[in-house]
């Protein structure tokens, strides 16, 4: 909305948009850009909004404006995040956002223990083998958005593999270098 400078009301909710740039509206003092699919939305730095509504959205706590200034700022719930679909582990650290954020593991309802059924280093995560086959999901919340809980799609844990391409010995004394190739034999 770059000559949309004089704008003092939007209201574009519901029209499945993904992204959003109102940078250049700084006179803006009403934004309604809820149930869409918004990933990322960009604010004048310096911005009049004082009613803004994203709920209903695909933010997270790293792409939702501060809300500095805004009376009414309404911004949960959000869409759920889809994370791969299975693994040992998963990183989900991309979602703390200044060290607040708060992870809560579940299976079937019940809540997972930290230290026995997975271990954790800053939003990665490790699962224990007892819970190879589970199906898991995670609730994120965060400090600077209180009353937003970011939900993940369900997760299957897998085991670590253990498959052995290759081994091999060095000597400390010796420098080289490996390369592994893969080769696909084809039928002409």
């Amino acid at each position: 909305f770059k000559h949309a400078d004089r704008l003092l009301s939007l209201n574009i909710s519901g029209n499945e948009l993904t992204a959003l740039d109102v940078n250049y509206s700084t006179e803006m003092t009403t934004l309604d850009a809820s149930n869409n699919k918004l990933s990322s939305i960009t604010l004048p730095t310096e911005h009049s909004i004082t009613s803004l509504k994203l709920q209903g959205n695909a933010l997270d706590f790293n792409t939702l404006p501060q809300g500095d200034g805004i009376t009414q700022y309404t911004y949960a719930p959000q869409q759920d995040v889809k994370i791969s679909k299975q693994g040992p582990g998963v990183d989900l650290s991309y979602y703390m956002y200044d060290g607040q954020t708060t992870y809560v593991w579940s299976k079937e309802g019940s809540t997972l223990v930290e230290g026995t059924d997975y271990t954790q280093d800053g939003g990665k995560f490790v699962f224990a083998p007892s819970l190879v086959g589970s199906t898991l999901v995670c609730k994120m919340s965060n400090s600077h958005f209180p009353g937003l809980t970011i939900t993940t799609s369900e997760f299957n844990v897998s085991g670590m593999p253990t498959n052995q391409i290759a081994s091999f010995t060095t000597l400390e004394s010796e420098v080289g270098i490996v390369t592994l190739r893969s080769c696909i034999q084809r039928n002409t």
